[in-house]
């Protein structure tokens, strides 16, 4: 199957688009997996510096209208165009979505983002491992945000029944081009978007739009998306990998920065000591580099 992985990007993530980019192309066996990139306001010469590195560039619009759509930032094009993906890659029969501040350890995810997708199942993690503190919270600021996105959205009985049902993570997935599941999503996206322009609003409808048509879907494991601002990792000094903050400390495939892109963090280590650990892939590489 013809497959393609695509990353969205603006001016002000570039350095993430770009090093994500080289994560891959250190990771993947061969070149018979295009990557393509969305661009929401590359400049000339980022598009340029990208141009070796690619398969494939398309120029985002604006493909669902909302009130806010004058005064969004050209950002958000990334969320209210995800469910236009196969308009802008059509030679592509399954599209991988990985966002521009994730970057693969290994390529094991890759693997199994293909293999769960081939029969048409929507390959996707969902935002739950023992690790996670705020599944364990009552109350706590990331469950009123998700909540107040579909308040804001599609109503308070829908926030009501969606709130604590776990996301599924739209960070990391895989869905052939040809599923229903597309626009089914971008009905449900442009029905919350004339209320709401939070960023999280296309993971919501998603999740919403899960619950409505019931998809088949191939959940993977957490290591595939592991979310940095819901539980550092640690840091592996043999194997020189971050991994799991908890037993068996498995290590994680494909990192997301998300609120922590960029950063440097004091991260425990499987040695019983501490380290200063860049988040960012050309940070880590870095560190490697240095010993």
């Amino acid at each position: 199957m013809n497959t393609a992985i695509v990353i969205a990007s603006d001016a002000a993530y570039f350095r993430y688009l770009r090093d994500l980019v080289q994560s891959i192309r250190q990771h993947r066996p061969d070149d018979s997996l295009p990557i393509c990139v969305m661009d929401l306001g590359l400049s000339y010469a980022q598009r340029e510096e990208l141009a070796p590195l690619i398969n494939g560039i398309a120029t985002a619009q604006w493909d669902i209208s909302f009130p806010a759509a004058t005064s969004a930032p050209s950002w958000f094009k990334a969320m209210v165009d995800r469910p236009s993906l196969p308009k802008y890659f059509p030679e592509a029969q399954c599209i991988i979505w990985l966002d521009a501040d994730t970057w693969l350890q290994d390529w094991r995810t890759i693997e199994w983002l293909l293999k769960g997708s081939e029969d048409g199942s929507l390959a996707i993690t969902v935002e739950m491992h023992r690790a996670y503190s705020h599944l364990f919270k009552p109350v706590n600021d990331i469950r009123l945000c998700v909540r107040h996105c579909y308040k804001a959205g599609w109503g308070e009985e829908m926030a009501r029944n969606m709130t604590w049902i776990p996301s599924y993570n739209t960070g990391v997935f895989a869905l052939r081009s040809d599923s229903p599941l597309w626009g089914q999503w971008a009905q449900v996206l442009a029905q919350g978007l004339q209320t709401c322009n939070e960023q999280m609003v296309e993971q919501n409808a998603l999740n919403i739009a899960i619950q409505l048509a019931k998809p088949p879907i191939h959940p993977l494991p957490v290591i595939c998306n592991w979310t940095c601002n819901l539980a550092l990792p640690m840091y592996d000094r043999e194997h020189h990998r971050l991994v799991e903050p908890v037993l068996p400390h498995e290590p994680i495939s494909i990192v997301h920065q998300i609120q922590l892109r960029g950063q440097t963090v004091r991260l425990k280590t499987l040695q019983g000591d501490e380290a200063d650990v860049p988040l960012d892939y050309s940070g880590f590489q870095s560190m490697l580099t240095r010993g």
